[in-house]
């Protein structure tokens, strides 16, 4: 867990602080709010809903850049997998994050990033969801389209330590803690559309 908080304090302190020597005009605007609309593919993977869980995914996030290099988010995302034990019935993945990313390459038409995110998550179907926490790391690039609008790629991976487990049955709501947590992870590739 120290490692994972020294990471996120270096990139925090490393975006704050670094400075480009070339003073130019950056050729999009990086300070201030954003708005991310992510569409893709989704890959979950629990054991406890019958392993690989393929399906599709959206994202809106809400950002603040301090400078060219470093923004906060605050991001939404859910979706939907086939439910391989139920084929008649598909299972929902949702999560709520708050991330920083890294902008290796602000100036530049292309620019590639880097971004980790705490987030909250749940998982299930209609009478079984497992719920916890977890950890975002990501790796993406911009494509400048004009100074307020970009086009993105962007791969992410979760891990989640699902920690409580709702059932409903004929009715009757039951919620139990589990211990030991659910370990699930999952992967991303979404395109991005990014205002700024």
């Amino acid at each position: 867990m120290r490692y994972i908080i020294s990471f996120i304090a270096l990139l925090f302190c490393t975006g704050l602080f670094a400075q480009e020597q070339n003073e130019e005009k950056t050729r999009s605007e990086h300070f201030g709010l954003k708005v991310a609309l992510g569409i893709g593919g989704f890959q979950n993977n629990l054991e406890e809903l019958g392993g690989e869980l393929p399906g599709g995914a959206t994202s809106l996030g809400v950002g603040w850049g301090f400078n060219d290099r470093s923004t906060v988010w605050i991001s939404a995302l859910g979706g939907t997998y086939d439910d391989s034990t139920n084929a008649s019935e598909d299972g929902g993945f949702g999560g709520l994050e708050v991330g920083y990313q890294f902008r290796f390459r602000p100036k530049e038409m292309v620019q590639p990033y880097a971004e980790i995110a705490l987030g909250a998550y749940a998982i299930g179907r209609d009478a079984l969801t497992f719920s916890g926490g977890g950890l975002s790391l990501g790796v993406g690039v911009d494509f400048d389209i004009w100074k307020h609008l970009a086009i993105g790629l962007e791969f992410q991976v979760k891990g989640q330590s699902y920690t409580d487990q709702r059932l409903k049955v004929a009715g009757v709501k039951s919620e139990i803690e589990l211990d030991p947590p659910l370990e699930g992870e999952s992967s991303a590739l979404m395109v991005t559309f990014i205002l700024r």
